[in-house]
C-alpha cells in the first residue's frame, strides 16, 4: 500500500508499475507481489498485480475489486474504509476466499 501526493505527471500506471518494481514487491523469482497505490489529490487509485498472481488477480477482477470495495467508499470520503476494504478483498481472493464483486457489464 502507498500514498502518494502526486504522480508528477506520470500515468498511475507508469508509476505503479515503476514503484512495484523499485520497492522489489513480492517474492523474488515468483513475483507475486501486490501493490495498492492511492493518489487522493488526483482522485486516482491502482491495485498493481505481480506476473505471478495475474491468474488469480487479472486486471478485470481487480477492476471489480476497486468499484465495488474501494471507489465507492473513497467518495464518500471514507478513505481509510476504501483501503481496508480493497486489501481485505485481495487478501480474500488470494486465499481462494468468496467474494462479491458485480458482475461484468456486457
Amino acid at each position: 500500500m502507498a500514498t502518494v501526493t502526486s504522480l508528477d505527471g506520470h500515468s498511475i500506471e507508469d508509476y505503479a508499475n515503476r514503484l512495484f518494481h523499485e520497492w522489489g514487491i513480492g517474492q523474488k523469482g515468483v513475483d507475486n507481489g501486490v501493490l495498492v497505490l492511492v493518489v487522493p489529490s488526483e482522485r486516482r487509485v491502482r491495485i498493481e498485480v505481480g506476473y505471478g498472481l495475474e491468474g488469480v488477480l487479472p486486471d478485470g477482477k481487480t477492476g471489480a475489486i476497486l468499484d465495488a470495495y474501494v471507489i465507492p467508499k473513497f467518495k464518500s470520503g471514507k478513505f481509510d474504509e476504501g483501503v481496508l476494504g480493497g486489501v481485505g478483498a485481495l487478501l480474500s481472493v488470494v486465499r481462494n476466499e468468496p467474494i462479491e464483486l458485480p458482475r461484468p457489464r456486457l
